[in-house]
């Protein structure tokens, strides 16, 4: 492990680049909600199939978070960035050649661990690449770009689907040009970690919180779910 050394110069321009890459990886994530009576409609399928097709995704999330948890550390922020890239680009793909419900499946779990892979990667890498070192700073326009780019996915794809034709299509397409800027910024953007040498495991990540502050991360950890529960629900009905 241990920091990379990366040049002051470099620093801003890099910083918000990852930050945009945060943001429209983020985006990726909510763009089919709006499209989902769209899809219902085409297809027929019931009101519990849509709810598998919600929770697909939170597999995928969840997976890319307990396995590769600790995979930009091993390999570098870069390398795990350009792979959120891929799987976002290639669920995008999957979404545009869907011909039934196992296709919606199939790309929600691919977004699903672009997702995951992004959320602890963007971040750690926004904090290596801040100018000043300002870590509050990196933590607020992490946060912005985490939240803010979840909001733009289903306001973006709800805009296609009202005035665009062939939303399904089109939006998709829309996102996959949204990627490029992205991946020329990853080719310039300096690495901030040495990659460690040995295999890689897939063992699940060891979740441990210290006894000390068990009962606030317990008050925490219930008030985020909440927050992410009523998240869920708004968006549940959207469409």
């Amino acid at each position: 492990g241990g920091e990379a050394g990366v040049s002051p110069s470099s620093r801003p321009r890099a910083f918000w680049f990852v930050a945009y890459t945060f943001v429209i990886a983020m985006l990726g994530g909510t763009l089919p909600i709006p499209l989902y009576v769209i899809y219902q409609g085409r297809w027929g399928f019931s009101a519990g199939m849509l709810t598998v097709i919600f929770a697909v995704y939170a597999v995928g999330t969840l997976s890319a978070l307990l396995f590769f948890g600790e995979l930009s550390d091993r390999i570098g922020r870069r390398r795990v960035l350009s792979a959120v890239l891929v799987l976002a680009a290639l669920s995008s793909v999957v979404f545009i050649l869907a011909q039934g419900v196992v296709w919606l499946l199939v790309a929600r779990v691919i977004s699903g661990l672009s997702v995951g892979l992004c959320t602890g990667t963007a971040a750690a890498a926004l904090n290596e690449l801040e100018p000043h070192s300002d870590n509050r700073r990196a933590a607020l326009v992490s946060t912005a770009s985490n939240m803010g780019g979840l909001g733009l996915g289903a306001l973006v794809a709800g805009l296609f689907a009202e005035y665009a034709p062939l939303p399904t299509i089109l939006v998709y397409i829309f996102f996959i040009v949204l990627l490029v800027p992205a991946a020329f910024g990853l080719l310039i953007t300096p690495e901030t970690v040495k990659s460690q040498e040995g295999g890689l495991s897939l063992r699940p990540q060891r979740l441990r919180v210290p006894a000390g502050i068990r009962p606030a991360f317990a008050s925490l950890a219930a008030a985020v779910f909440c927050a992410f529960a009523l998240l869920g629900l708004f968006s549940s009905l959207v469409p």
